[in-house]
């Protein structure tokens, strides 16, 4: 169960029933597929043998959706959500016991995967009597603690969430070329906690870091969307450095006993991997936030020679929160809202908003409510639509506020006020954010199709390629916005290419459609029509005409015309 440690510390009581009866559900389902338990419940979690990695796999997804149709809630509106862990192999029976290293593969695998994730190893996947009943991607072979060989894993892609939020690996690390100022990638912190619990706690310093260090105008930072996607992965720092084209790799781990922590942070250079600096820092749990602002400035240290002008003080801005409770609901929340679904999204509400009843004046948690109302107007996940717009806007309001420092806040404004048709006023913020933090990728990109939507089309497919620069392992919503922008250029089959390359096609199959209306292929057009109806039944094109913010009406009607075209309902 993830957060698990997190949760008993705050409710042991409640927290184990609601874990034992999540159990329950799977123990139920195990006997259904004929398997049985080698390790009974063990706290949050069970070890379990099938006959085969099909039944294993139909078991894995029958208990996720079972989890997620049925939430089981637990405290300050969470759900329960579990990683499963899948691996054939021999296995050693002795005194009534099942162990040998499949066992502990399947154990680490499931560390691995995501919260209600499913993860396979290769030897698992290639078992599977049929691969195209289930929509998997490959995440590379990854190093698993206390196994002396890398594993090739492969992840389980749920049927009822987008993947549209999420990193992508698009193809192997190659050599990029360098930027002309001082580049940094900084790896995601290994857990090295004795329950390795600590995953989201590691994720969230990582994250900071980086941002920490994008504010940094005459630094190059890797985008942690990017980063994140080379946990636990086999690749050497030369690789690492010549796939993403940086100079310096940060590297660094988490141990965390109790109320105490000791991180142990590296620097190192990238062309023979060499060792620049590293340091230990012991701390107790509650002096994170601190500690977060020390590594930031000891990297500028020892950067600030090849750094004209790089500030080494960065003052604390008044929207950053140092209450813990408050910090690890908005970690949580943001694994929800990264789903992209309604129930996702209406969870994180509720954990930015218990994260604010801990901290009133947490700016962070403020702008990403905004967001979470925003989609709940733009895609009707709610009876309110128009109420929840006036909360987006509310709330980036507060957060721009309480920390006029953070580029978030700024961001998720300049995104209430496009929705809202202030195009002008949306740019005028989006500049605002990019001055305070000039190596955000996904603001850049967001920033792009608020150009896109002004007209400026040429400057907006310039910044949405730098912006996939900073984060090779761009998310689909980047491809989605570059197809949008070569619509507006009326370069249709650019179109295709660009949403081709996505992951998840789903959210492009409007432009799909309209695209192969315009350039004559209507058999393809209305087969993705019909795709865009049987997603969204409530569609019409005049819903659609209606909350679009274009400012040429050219541009609008041409993709307007591109819908009627398809055959999509008026």
């Amino acid at each position: 169960m993830t957060q698990y440690s997190w949760f008993m510390s705050l409710d042991e009581s409640s927290t184990h029933e609601i874990a034992k009866s999540s159990l329950q559900r799977f123990e139920k389902l195990l006997e259904k597929y004929g398997g049985q338990t080698i390790s009974g419940q063990s706290g949050d979690g069970m070890i379990a043998r099938l006959d085969s990695a099909t039944d294993a796999v139909e078991l894995a997804t029958s208990f996720q959706t079972q989890m997620s149709e049925d939430p089981l809630p637990v405290l300050d509106g969470d759900i329960a959500r579990f990683r499963i862990g899948i691996h054939v192999a021999d296995v050693i029976h002795e005194d009534g016991l099942v162990t040998g290293t499949g066992v502990n593969i399947a154990k680490r695998l499931e560390g691995l995967a995501d919260p209600g994730g499913i993860l396979l190893s290769s030897a698992a996947y290639d078992h599977l009597d049929s691969k195209t009943e289930y929509k998997t991607e490959c995440i590379g072979h990854c190093k698993l603690k206390n196994i002396p060989v890398a594993v090739e894993a492969h992840r389980l892609l749920p049927t009822n969430s987008s993947s549209l939020m999420r990193p992508v690996i698009r193809n192997n690390l190659v050599n990029v070329k360098k930027s002309d100022i001082p580049s940094i990638a900084v790896l995601p912190f290994r857990d090295l906690s004795a329950d390795q619990n600590e995953g989201y706690f590691c994720n969230g310093l990582t994250e900071e870091i980086i941002s920490s260090l994008s504010r940094f105008r005459e630094l190059f930072v890797i985008s942690h969307s990017s980063t994140s996607l080379l946990k636990n992965m086999e690749i050497s720092i030369q690789e690492i450095g010549k796939g993403l084209g940086v100079e310096y790799i940060l590297v660094g781990s988490v141990n965390r006993s109790n109320t105490r922590m000791r991180v142990v942070t590296q620097l190192l250079e990238t062309e023979q991997g060499n060792q620049i600096w590293t340091d230990k820092f012991d701390r107790n749990v509650e002096d994170i936030f601190d500690f977060q602002d020390e590594v930031t400035q000891l990297i500028a240290v020892r950067l600030a020679d090849r750094v004209e002008g790089m500030e080494l003080n960065r003052t604390k801005t008044g929207g950053e929160t140092e209450n813990l409770e408050a910090y690890g609901l908005t970690l949580m929340a943001q694994e929800n809202f990264h789903t992209y679904t309604r129930q996702g999204n209406h969870t994180a509400q509720r954990l930015y908003e218990k994260a604010i009843e801990r901290d009133p004046k947490y700016g962070r948690a403020y702008a990403a409510l905004s967001r979470t109302h925003n989609f709940d107007w733009r895609y009707l996940w709610t009876d309110t639509p128009e109420a929840s717009l006036e909360k987006a806007l509310e709330t980036a309001r507060l957060a721009v506020k309480l920390d006029e420092g953070d580029a978030r806040g700024y961001a998720e404004l300049a995104f209430v006020h496009l929705w809202s048709k202030q195009i002008d006023a949306a740019i005028g913020l989006f500049e605002r954010a990019l001055m305070l933090n000039p190596n955000s990728a996904d603001i850049m990109a967001e920033f792009a199709d608020a150009l896109a939507y002004a007209g400026k089309l040429e400057q907006a497919e310039a910044m949405l390629k730098n912006a996939m620069r900073l984060n090779p392992f761009h998310p689909d919503w980047y491809l989605w916005y570059l197809a949008d922008v070569y619509y507006g250029m009326a370069r249709y089959s650019d179109v295709v290419s660009a949403i081709e390359q996505m992951r998840d096609q789903s959210e492009g199959h409007r432009l799909l459609a309209a695209a192969h209306a315009m350039m004559g292929n209507s058999e393809k057009a209305s087969f993705f029509a019909g795709k865009v109806v049987e997603r969204q039944p409530n569609f019409s094109v005049s819903r659609w005409a209606e909350i679009q913010p274009d400012q040429d009406p050219v541009i609008q009607e041409r993709f307007l015309t591109g819908l009627r075209k398809a055959g999509l309902p008026e």
